[in-house]
């Protein structure tokens, strides 16, 4: 394969056209007006000054571009990755926020997260990011939401306050200095909130963050603002990143690793989500997981060496690509283009931007995060997935973002194994006049052959199901108060069999022949016959007690 086919972008321009420039052109002009805002507020909420948000804008989207299978996600700074940062590496002893040695720290985490990102689409283990379950994600981005809100209050309303690790503890020291608010960044911090929220109203592609940002900047200039107690940014490093060699040893790499760890899990489910929603509403749109966290790994890598703060998909900018139908990711490469201008000519003009106006930007962008229609959704129509959504949001909000996450991937991966060691086993009846054959429980007219137990195991029989496998069919003949003489295993849903697995199904062969008790089965897919007959255990079924239909396998046992 040539090199261009290797570079999906490049794959793409192939069939480009003028056309599809102009729509590329105008997304990524309309993207870079939010992004620049919301990189210079995220950079702040992760306790790095302005221009690293910016950075983040610029060469991981030229990187990205190059290897992304959608034109619809847009990676870059996001509200999510900058409260995981700053709430791990704060918590480093030593290291102070915003220090020389904090951004050191919080550029290397995104070296590794991007290494493991990259090695996740290498290996083809994109998939594993679908082991974070839907209702936990929403517990822990909703607590986020909450956290991230309040940590954002104490420049709204003009106030110092110390580090705190939890969050009763921000909420008590806000409220032992709530009467020493300062009226002005009050007033421009609620009025921009309310500007936002007015401007989103009315058209939710009014670049509302911009607006707010640069009258504020304006009003803060002209009147002097900043001499009258209101903190703003100062001065921004004027120009491009410069070109960043890392030094460090194995005790640096300790200290950040379990935030790598929870960035590159958070990271990876983020963009997975994104791509797959877009994707869904798009028919022409194809979505390779792997490729891309290959794309989204490089970019963090070499993002990294440019300065660049760890990188995300952003739900926002991402719904905006598609709703302004951008036809390739050259409307990301223009995005970021427009960053580097920004950072080249205008990097003078965030010289007065309020820390008010700030966290009003975060306010409002990260208020989506919280779930509460999933919360609503999972209660009505599955309670166990509302606890677990429950349990992750209250450990989060009240424990702490590290401890949240920890327990999210741990109701996950226990809820995958609660499921796949007792799957679903259905007791099948024929429907009367039928060869057609339902559950029993589901199916009321569906009548079970006498003598005969017909019975389907909705999973592959491997390791984790195995003893339940033995114990479920041996407990339909001990006790025996109906005569069963023949057991019918429908597989069709058995899509596979493991050494184990092997070992539970001679059991229970062995287990029905010592009791004079028929053992048939039926539909198993070609996979299944090939593990049995390899293994002799079709040899020691027998031929006569393996059928293509259930009704076969019905009619052999009553000589039909």
């Amino acid at each position: 394969m040539s090199f261009i086919h290797r570079i999906p972008l490049l794959r793409r321009l192939n069939s480009y056209t003028g056309k599809h420039f102009r729509t590329d052109f105008l997304a990524g002009l309309t993207i870079a007006v939010l992004l620049v805002p919301q990189g210079i507020s995220y950079a702040y909420l992760a306790g790095l000054p302005p221009q690293y948000g910016l950075y983040a804008g610029l060469v991981p989207l030229f990187v990205y571009a190059l290897f992304a299978s959608t034109p619809y996600l847009h990676i870059g700074p996001v509200a999510l990755t900058s409260i995981l940062i700053i709430s791990g590496i704060s918590q480093i002893p030593g290291v102070e926020i915003g220090s020389e040695h904090y951004i050191e720290l919080v550029l290397l985490t995104g070296l590794l997260v991007g290494i493991l990102q990259f090695f996740l689409g290498v290996f083809k283990l994109g998939i594993t990011a679908n082991f974070l379950s839907r209702p936990v994600i929403a517990g822990f981005t909703s607590a986020a939401a909450i956290i991230i809100t309040v940590s954002q209050m104490k420049d709204v309303m003009g106030v110092e306050l110390g580090q705190f690790k939890f969050l009763h503890q921000k909420c008590l020291g806000l409220l032992s200095v709530c009467m020493e608010s300062q009226l002005i960044p009050l007033l421009m911090g609620m009025s921009s909130i309310a500007i936002i929220f007015i401007l989103k109203k009315i058209n939710r592609l009014i670049p509302s963050a911009l607006i707010v940002l640069t009258i504020g900047s304006a009003v803060t200039w002209y009147f002097g603002l900043d001499a009258k107690g209101l903190n703003i940014i100062g001065q921004v490093k004027v120009g491009l990143p410069s070109f960043r060699m890392y030094h460090f040893d194995l005790d640096m790499i300790r200290s950040i690793l379990p935030t790598v760890i929870t960035l590159t899990i958070f990271g990876a489910v983020e963009c997975l989500t994104i791509s797959k929603a877009l994707a869904s509403k798009d028919p022409k749109a194809s979505i390779r997981a792997n490729q891309e966290f290959v794309g989204i790994g490089i970019s963090k890598i070499l993002g990294s060496f440019f300065q660049a703060m760890p990188t995300s998909g952003s739900f926002s900018r991402s719904a905006l690509l598609y709703n302004l139908q951008a036809k390739t990711a050259v409307a990301t490469i223009v995005s970021a283009v427009i960053v580097g201008m920004v950072l080249l000519f205008l990097s003078p003009m965030l010289y007065y931007v309020p820390f008010a106006i700030l966290a009003a930007i975060i306010i409002t962008s990260v208020l989506n995060l919280f779930e509460y229609q999933e919360a609503k959704f999972l209660w009505q129509y599955h309670r166990r997935d509302f606890w677990n959504m429950a349990i992750t949001f209250l450990v989060t909000l009240i424990i702490g973002i590290q401890q949240g996450v920890l327990i999210g991937v741990i109701l996950s991966i226990i809820k995958v194994l609660m499921k796949s060691a007792e799957p679903h086993v259905a007791i099948l009846g024929q429907l009367p006049g039928t060869n057609i054959y339902k559950n029993v429980n589901r199916f009321e007219e569906a009548v079970v052959p006498p003598n005969m137990l017909i019975v389907r195991f909705d999973d592959e029989l491997y390791f984790a199901n195995a003893a339940f496998f033995i114990e479920t069919f041996k407990s339909f003949v001990m006790p025996n108060p109906k005569g069963i003489k023949a057991v019918v295993l429908d597989a069709s849903g058995m899509n596979g069999i493991d050494s184990v697995g092997i070992r539970a199904f001679d059991e229970v062969l062995n287990f029905y022949n010592d009791r004079n008790i028929e053992f048939n089965i039926c539909k198993a897919i070609g996979p299944v016959r090939d593990i049995l007959s390899s293994t002799g255990m079709m040899e020691r079924l027998g031929s006569h007690n393996n059928f293509l239909a259930i009704q076969d396998a019905v009619d052999d046992f009553m000589h039909v």
